[in-house]
């Protein structure tokens, strides 16, 4: 190994350790509470789930997934809430083919 080769196997390595470094401690910079509450209805048969709730974050969009219970992704949505901080939508689900609990993930940036 001559010692351009290994001097520039060095330098990328610092430099991967680095950016391992930066997004670890940006991680831990956004660990908080949302306060969001979430209600969900679905009936048996249905296709349809209807979401509502409160924030008390009204400025960003609140981020939906549905995921199967196999932990396939079967839609994403996005709401605006309200200036109260209030909202509500509703989903098709079309790929329902699964029996059991859909789990729905909701996010909020601070």
């Amino acid at each position: 190994m001559n010692f351009k080769s290994s001097t520039t196997s060095m330098a990328l390595t610092l430099m991967v350790l680095s950016v391992i470094s930066i997004t670890s401690i940006q991680q831990d910079a956004f660990a908080q509470t949302t306060g969001m509450s979430i209600s969900a209805m679905a009936s048996e048969g249905s296709d349809t789930i209807s979401i509502s709730g409160h924030t008390k974050s009204y400025v960003t969009d609140i981020t939906f997934t549905v995921i199967s219970p196999s932990l396939n992704v079967v839609n994403i949505g996005q709401v605006t809430p309200d200036a109260n901080g209030d909202f509500a939508t509703e989903f098709k689900v079309p790929m329902w083919k699964e029996n059991g609990f859909y789990t729905i993930k909701a996010e909020q940036s601070p």
